[in-house]
């Protein structure tokens, strides 16, 4: 092999600890072939052409991506054969499969983050589109963007829009069903005896250990729930797709997928004698960074803002019975008397109102620009940080941003905090234009454009879209600063509510900038943005 030995050498270390399988192997297969694990023979096939051209990172996360199949993927020896054979099946099932093995990876070692990060945003990029794919190939890959963005991609057929609207919880719970982050050798008391553990069984894999148990049981359940929920759907859009590419397509997917995986491996839940810096890198979270210490700064306020969210998204009426309905619940005892007197009235039947209860998504937007250094970005940085801890514990969705002549993304709207955390530890980098690939602009400070932007992304995100912009009210730009951004506030989307914050002693200016506006201390943020929100969310 020459000189990719080396790297080889630290991919199998790096595969055999995330796998928990020291026979796990790594070796290079034909240049051009891509990547993809063998469980008969224990081996990882890693493309010759990525080894000599892809980042580090890139290669690091494509092997974890690998190993996580080989430690957690159960599914095509639980699924009924002719089910895989079905056109577009395996396909569909792989692209459920990528997420669910990924949510997992990084959850049990945070330091694949970056990694994973890496190969994603190059294989799934945010501007892509799906356009000219056929609806159920589009399915399968917006899948995958949508789990990683938190958007749809571009270019959707609207039948393929509708579908994945459609099975958004089915698919959402299908990725959460996963095995527990550490690898327990206690028994599942669920697994002996059930059909799982017979179907493996019949394959010869029945003495397992606790770890393996909760794998098997996992797969079962995400492939139920992807059965009831997700393949109906999936088979109607099969259905609208050309018959030719269908069967191209399909044919050669499941051919390619279920030749890798004809029987189960034997797992050796061992981890290589030598651990080598790249697996501790792995095993280990990231280094204490900017968030983690912002996050130390305003936690004793988390408990008070939650508290004062979750009484304002509390419903805001009992239920009443209202009359003067034409059909109903109930007949009205005065109309039904009055309609002795005048038998052509007709609405005499009551109805009882629902309890009204708001649905806010949250965009939150952070001035990076310059003027932010020292103790604007200190304290804007930590009402970020305040406002997204609290929104993840009420699982509100919610997307950050940061802006200096553009917006710059750092969190969709449905990513959890925890994979976004590294990205937006950042954003106070991109003030003094240090940030690692940022956009690091500083210079610029674009307020009215960004507004503009933002507002038009957001609209239409909830029946309350909720836009909080971070700033110290000093913007700038081409021309005209000021008047810019007021034109860009009058002229928002009429269903976004806009609330300009501003935090610590620098930041009195956003007060004259912004018709609705928080200005206060830290300290004093959960009481103060509380009472903005009542105001626009009833």
């Amino acid at each position: 092999m020459g000189p990719v030995d080396p790297i080889l050498q630290s991919l199998r270390a790096l595969a055999a600890g995330v796998a928990l399988d020291a026979g796990l192997d790594v070796v290079t297969g034909e240049p051009g072939s891509g990547w993809a694990i063998d469980p008969r023979s224990g081996t990882i096939h890693v493309d010759p052409n990525d080894l000599a051209t892809l980042p580090e990172a890139e290669l690091h996360g494509l092997l974890c991506h690998e190993a996580a199949h080989a430690a957690v993927t159960r599914y095509l020896w639980l699924v009924p054969p002719h089910l895989l054979r079905e056109p577009g099946i395996a396909m569909l099932l792989n692209a459920l499969e990528d997420c669910r093995i990924e949510d997992w990876l990084v959850k049990r070692l945070p330091g694949t983050v970056p990694w994973v990060e890496a190969y994603n945003d190059r294989l799934f990029p945010a501007d892509g589109t799906l356009e000219g794919r056929p609806p159920f190939v589009q399915f399968c890959l917006a899948i995958v963007h949508a789990w990683w963005h938190g958007e749809l991609p571009a270019g959707l057929h609207p039948a393929v829009t509708e579908a994945l609207a459609s099975t958004r919880e089915a698919r959402r719970a299908v990725v959460a069903e996963a095995p527990p982050v550490h690898a327990t050798p206690t028994s599942d008391p669920a697994y002996a005896g059930s059909r799982v553990a017979r179907v493996f069984e019949r394959l010869g894999e029945g003495a397992v250990d606790g770890f393996e148990q909760r794998v098997r049981l996992s797969a079962a359940r995400a492939w139920q729930r992807t059965w009831q929920d997700v393949v109906p759907v999936f088979r109607e859009l099969v259905a609208l797709s050309p018959p030719d590419e269908v069967k191209a397509t399909a044919a050669a997917h499941m051919r390619a997928h279920t030749a890798r995986w004809a029987r189960p491996p034997t797992r050796r839940r061992t981890l290589p004698p030598v651990r080598e810096d790249l697996l501790q890198a792995a095993v280990e979270p990231p280094p204490t960074d900017d968030w983690d210490t912002a996050r130390r700064d305003v936690l004793p306020l988390v408990d008070a803002l939650a508290r004062h969210l979750e009484a304002i998204l509390r419903p805001r009426s009992l239920p009443r019975w209202i009359g003067g309905q034409l059909a109903g619940q109930r007949v009205s005892l005065r109309a039904a008397m009055q309609r002795e007197a005048r038998p052509e009235k007709l609405d005499v039947w009551e109805r009882k109102t629902l309890p009204e209860k708001p649905d806010p998504a949250f965009l939150v937007a952070l001035d990076l620009s310059g003027s932010m250094q020292g103790a604007g970005i200190h304290w804007g940085f930590r009402g970020v940080v305040l406002v997204a801890e609290v929104l993840e514990r009420l699982r509100l969705p919610f997307a950050i941003w940061g802006f200096q002549d553009v917006p710059i993304p750092f969190k969709s709207r449905h990513e959890p905090l925890a994979v976004a955390r590294r990205a937006l530890s950042g954003m106070p980098l991109e003030v003094v234009a240090r940030r690692p690939g940022g956009h690091n602009r500083p210079e610029h400070n674009w307020d009215g454009p960004v507004l503009a932007a933002l507002g038009a992304r957001h609209s239409g995100t909830a029946r309350t879209p909720v836009l909080l912009v971070v700033s110290d009210g000093a913007p700038s730009g081409p021309e005209r600063a000021e008047e810019a951004l007021r034109v860009a506030i009058h002229g928002l989307p009429r269903d976004v509510e806009l609330v300009g914050i501003g935090i610590g002693p620098e930041a009195t200016g956003v007060a004259g900038l912004y018709p609705r506006s928080v200005v206060c201390a830290l300290e004093d943020f959960p009481v103060a943005i509380a009472r903005c929100l009542r105001d626009a969310l009833e």
